[in-house]
């Protein structure tokens, strides 16, 4: 399917910028808060635990919220999925007549957008947590740890053409099935 078959959707451009904003500001807010944990404990004098346990805990927590960040979002789009190939023709809500695909399209970015969110949730709340420990404790594995992960929900920014992919293996599936 050609990008251009897309144009033809009303709004996608509008909801490809929205989830793109969203994504933006869940990295934005989390990178400010890294910069303040940052500067707040390099003002800190006291000396660092001998037991850095909150540290490990939040390593631990914030490894398998990233992990969860994959798993997640999966498991949503499927029970989505599920319930659409099972629902009755018409069952769903229309808001406006639009076309069969423009309403398709519609259902699958909602659904993109949704579960997408929920993966940079996961990952920005492991973010927060790193601070709270480097905030808390001063152990630099947890700034790193939160760098990391940081950078990983940079490369979660959706681009048009990613979306696009992602609807034209979706219509596909359905088709299939």
């Amino acid at each position: 399917m050609a990008t251009s078959d897309y144009d033809d959707v009303p709004g996608f451009s509008a909801r490809v910028r929205t989830v793109q904003i969203i994504v933006g500001s869940l990295l934005l807010g989390s990178g400010i808060f890294g910069v303040i944990a940052y500067i707040l404990r390099s003002q800190d004098q006291r000396p660092l635990p001998a037991d850095p346990f909150l540290t490990y805990l939040m390593a631990g927590l914030g490894v398998m919220q990233f992990v969860f960040s994959f798993i997640v979002p999966r498991m949503v789009l499927a029970s989505a999925l599920a319930q659409r190939d099972s629902a009755a023709p018409g069952e769903a809500p229309r808001l406006a007549p639009r076309s069969p695909m423009a309403e398709e399209v519609g259902r699958l970015l909602l659904l993109h957008q949704t579960t997408l969110i929920i993966g940079c949730a996961l990952i920005e709340a492991s973010i927060f947590m790193q601070c709270i420990a480097y905030i808390i404790e001063g152990q630099q594995i947890s700034m790193i740890l939160g760098a990391l992960l940081w950078v990983v929900l940079l490369f979660k920014i959706p681009r048009r053409d990613q979306i696009e992919q992602w609807l034209d293996r979706q219509r596909e599936r359905a088709l299939e099935g």
